[in-house]
């Protein structure tokens, strides 16, 4: 459990970092106010362009049973990710916090055996919301966020 917590963040403070347009490498990081957990390991120079050297990685949220497939939605300035076990999709927006965006969010038939939520979100070219719908066993795509 730990160590899934542990990733979520990481991809949270990953996603977070950068995609904020006006931030540049090399800036420093505000504090947010969420703890900081763990260190992040530049195993290659690459990753300074992509990061400032404050970076943190924080932990924005807990409750959640299995995370993934969090895709930043730059037009909105927040986040979505599936809790694939819950069968939902969450937004979270710094000053709202998280609310359920999508349910079900991967199986929508009638008798529900678990783990069978969204487990990747991307956006396309159009900005339309992508689900890869574990449950449905299929790719499905909404003309939100």
């Amino acid at each position: 459990m730990q160590k899934l917590l542990f990733l979520f963040a990481g991809a949270m403070a990953l996603l977070a970092t950068a995609c904020q347009e006006q931030e540049k490498a090399g800036s420093p990081v505000a504090d947010s106010g969420f703890p900081a957990i763990g260190k992040i390991e530049r195993l290659s120079s690459e990753l300074d362009q992509l990061l400032p050297d404050s970076a943190k990685i924080e932990l924005l949220d807990t409750g959640y049973v299995w995370t993934e497939g969090p895709v930043w939605v730059a037009t909105g300035d927040y986040l979505l990710f599936s809790d694939v076990p819950e069968n939902r999709i969450y937004k979270w927006a710094e000053a709202e916090g998280a609310s359920v965006y999508l349910t079900p969010a991967g199986y929508t038939g009638p008798d529900s055996t678990g783990h069978e939520g969204s487990n990747g979100l991307l956006l396309d070219a159009q900005n339309r919301l992508v689900i890869c719908q574990h449950g449905d066993r299929r790719m499905a795509r909404m003309k939100a966020p």
